[in-house]
């Protein structure tokens, strides 16, 4: 079973690898691990902007190798467009991420729970800042007529 410590070690390992790597442009970490993990059990969900269309299926070669060379023990390649794709990483101690990566402009936060861990661009963050306007509006209209 893998500690704190090690879910942390891990995630910043990744972070540092996208920050380095151009063809990425910003993270965003959903689900209970972007306002605290509710267990030790907690899985990693993120939410990986790339710059160009032409990068996409470079991007999945490129996180692929690494979790590979980070010790993960199955990876599962998942593709629900062309140009939105995903990974679920598992590693021996039980630790798993969930990462789904796309155009930036193609990002959408559905999840109440959500923090940006990397934004490397404008246009990451206006994308980011976007959304954030369109939902808190459609919970104020909401809240609004239900009140």
């Amino acid at each position: 079973m893998y500690t704190e410590k090690d879910r942390d070690e891990k995630l910043n390992r990744l972070i540092k690898f996208l920050s380095e790597e151009s063809i990425f442009e910003g993270v965003i970490q959903i689900g209970s691990g972007a306002i605290g993990y509710y267990d030790i059990y907690s899985d990693i969900d993120l939410m990986v902007g790339c710059t160009s269309r032409d990068v996409i299926n470079e991007a999945e070669i490129r996180l692929h190798n690494f979790f590979e060379n980070d010790g993960a023990i199955y990876i599962d390649e998942r593709k629900w467009t062309k140009t939105i794709l995903g990974l679920s990483v598992y590693y021996e101690n039980g630790l798993s991420f969930d990462i789904s990566f796309m155009l930036t402009h193609e990002i959408g936060i559905k999840s109440a729970q959500w923090k940006i861990l990397l934004a490397k661009t404008g246009e990451f963050e206006n994308h980011i800042i976007k959304i954030l306007i369109i939902v808190l509006t459609i919970r104020f209209i909401i809240n609004l007529f239900i009140v």
